[in-house]
């Protein structure tokens, strides 16, 4: 008995990039070509070497209603990944991506060597800043140190396309659930997909992390990308002034003073004060120390 049923197209890497559609997407996507077929104004299914790389979730749609995908696609004419990968964000600005799901698409071409691009280039064609891509990049290496310790369950996914409740995630899945759109929630934060807020949560458990189960040297500190504002910054070089100070003092001081210096987006917390007497101690303690 011969076997009529269509198969799957294969899938290039380029279309990696960009994430696939959530459940309920795809659900409304598969329910409407099986009701009214492919419709044009969907646009092709994009090939490139032969394998598709914008059309992924229209295959889907198209298999589970017994179509052939190849009936419904083209060949992209281009000899130039980086020419290709502006044909797949352009046909995907249509599905409304956030800045996050843009970050995240654009360091996965810079990362990957997907493109010949700077960083800053990547950045600009995808429209996004360059500190957007940086984020995704600290989150990234935040995520290889929590992944070797004990505290990788303190996170949580949250869909938004469901509104379901937050449920606990491997910390290597954080970029790949707010590539589809879902919000991240870090102990008890709050739930966010704003890469600036979940790379510093992240840092800061990461940080703790490197000090307890690894040598300080594979997690290198800077204060500069920790502390939120310029004045916060001119705060804390006058206190720490050249000294000497161990990572621990150093990390105390940049809480306190983006405490007290928050960035332009955030409202100013009370100030904690027994983390300032404990960092008056700690400065205290290095001031006598270096005037013996």
């Amino acid at each position: 008995m011969q076997n009529n049923k269509p198969e799957a197209l294969p899938i290039h890497d380029l279309a990696t990039i960009v994430p696939m559609a959530n459940k309920l997407e795809q659900d409304a996507l598969n329910i409407d070509i099986a009701e009214n077929g492919f419709k044009m104004e969907l646009g092709k299914i994009l090939l490139y070497q032969g394998k598709i790389v914008d059309g992924r979730c229209r295959q889907k749609a198209l298999l589970s209603a017994g179509l052939d995908p190849r009936e419904y696609a083209e060949e992209i004419d281009k000899k130039d990944d980086d020419e290709v990968i502006s044909i797949v964000k352009a046909a995907n600005t249509r599905r409304n991506l956030t800045t996050t799901q843009k970050a995240i698409s654009a360091y996965n071409t810079w990362k990957n060597g997907l493109t010949t691009n700077t960083q800053d280039k990547v950045a600009e064609s995808w429209g996004i800043g360059v500190r957007s891509l940086k984020n995704v990049s600290s989150i990234n290496k935040s995520i290889q140190v929590l992944d070797k310790s004990p505290h990788s369950n303190t996170i949580y996914s949250l869909e938004k396309c469901t509104g379901a409740l937050a449920k606990k995630i491997k910390v290597t899945d954080i970029l790949e659930k707010l590539l589809e759109g879902d919000s991240i929630k870090i102990d008890e934060n709050k739930p966010t997909d704003a890469l600036k807020t979940i790379a510093q949560n992240l840092k800061y458990i990461a940080e703790d992390l490197a000090r307890t189960f690894l040598p300080i040297e594979n997690y290198e500190w800077k204060a500069d990308a920790a502390i939120k504002s310029e004045r916060g910054k001119d705060t804390y070089y006058s206190i720490v002034n050249n000294n000497q100070m161990s990572v621990d003092t150093q990390i105390s001081i940049v809480k306190l003073v983006n405490t007290i210096y928050p960035s332009t987006d955030e409202q100013a917390m009370p100030i904690p004060l027994a983390l300032v007497s404990e960092v008056q101690k700690q400065i205290d303690f290095y001031k006598d120390t270096k005037s013996i």
